[in-house]
């Protein structure tokens, strides 16, 4: 199938997708735009991964990463709570993570041993439960940590 362009671009703050009400961008990339977004019901805010381009194989390989992330519950790893389509792309619902990521920490400058320490340590547990479950991260670098 063709690809079409997603609706990413079009997603100002304010504008109102399923339950969910788009805050601001978090960040975009190669493949994906994330976004803060507040559920209107339940008023919580959550991250919303929506793929850019889109193609059928592009939106089963998001609805399988949505799936199997539902399936894993451990501390190190962003939960999925919801799968919604956004102009016909496929958007992740997903638990929204407060701080910086590991990239923006080492823009900083060194870390103390003991963080280094206490990071790769939860790094490799969260890691280590989802190679338990057969679940491979195809995308492990500082900016998703």
């Amino acid at each position: 199938m063709p690809s079409r362009m997603s609706p990413s671009s079009d997603l100002d703050p304010g504008v109102q997708l399923d339950r969910y009400v788009v805050v601001r961008v978090l960040g975009s990339g190669g493949h994906a735009t994330v976004y803060e977004v507040r559920h209107v019901t339940l008023d919580t805010h959550h991250a919303l991964k929506v793929l850019h381009g889109v193609s059928s194989e592009a939106s089963e390989r998001l609805l399988r990463e949505g799936r199997a992330l539902g399936k894993l519950n451990h501390p190190g790893i962003v939960g999925v709570t919801d799968f919604i389509e956004v102009a016909g792309a496929p958007g992740l619902v997903m638990e929204l993570v407060d701080g910086l990521s590991l990239e923006a920490l080492l823009k900083r400058g060194p870390l103390a041993e003991e963080h280094f320490d206490s990071i790769t340590q939860q790094l490799l547990d969260a890691v280590g439960a989802a190679h338990e479950r057969g679940f491979l991260h195809r995308d492990l670098k500082p900016a998703n940590i």
